[in-house]
């Protein structure tokens, strides 16, 4: 290591870095582990090891590290049990288990499929507001066309005479402004 100055000592403190030995891989976190995540780090590298016995089988350690449910060792009733620890139970049977029988299909049917797909469309045009108004705007124009098929087919027949004229089929107002060039002529 040699001789250190006044320094380097004060940067290590202040970083808490170090600079590393020739042929040492550098960590890739900066900050040090505070003693709980040491703590944390040293169960899970236990739990991850596997022992193995003297003929080559696997041994029963800790369940993951979890806590027993009941703090002695051997078989305990159900009925002595705490609700807490049936609970427990009840959750460590759900995640450790093998489902067999009924369960949830992790493929979907072509059904399904198209229900999701038109669900997804239905919520991206929801979400857009040009066709928002363009949905708007075909629904007024089909509810419009609806009402007077009813009143056409349901509603009194009028008695009044229409009158068609053909024409240029222009307003007063429309030609004085196509004369003039102006809406504010008069004639």
């Amino acid at each position: 290591d040699g001789v250190k100055s006044n320094i380097y000592k004060k940067w290590v403190q202040s970083t808490k870095k170090r600079i590393p030995k020739v042929g040492e891989m550098e960590q890739a976190y900066s900050k040090p582990m505070s003693r709980h995540q040491q703590q944390l780090a040293a169960k899970q590298a236990a739990a991850d090891a596997i022992e193995f016995d003297d003929r080559g089988n696997t041994k029963k350690g800790p369940r993951d590290g979890k806590k027993p449910v009941v703090p002695f060792h051997g078989e305990v009733e159900e009925k002595y049990l705490t609700a807490k620890q049936k609970r427990m139970l009840k959750k460590r049977e759900r995640t450790d288990r093998v489902i067999e029988g009924k369960s949830k299909r992790e493929v979907r049917t072509p059904e399904e499929i198209q229900r999701h797909k038109k669900l997804k469309e239905k919520n991206a045009e929801r979400q857009n507001k040009r066709s928002r108004r363009e949905k708007g705007e075909k629904i007024r124009e089909a509810r419009k066309k609806r009402l007077e098929e009813r009143q056409m087919k349901y509603g009194a027949r009028t008695k009044a005479k229409m009158i068609i004229m053909e024409g240029h089929g222009k307003t007063k107002r429309q030609l004085r402004q196509r004369k003039t060039g102006h809406s504010w002529a008069t004639i």
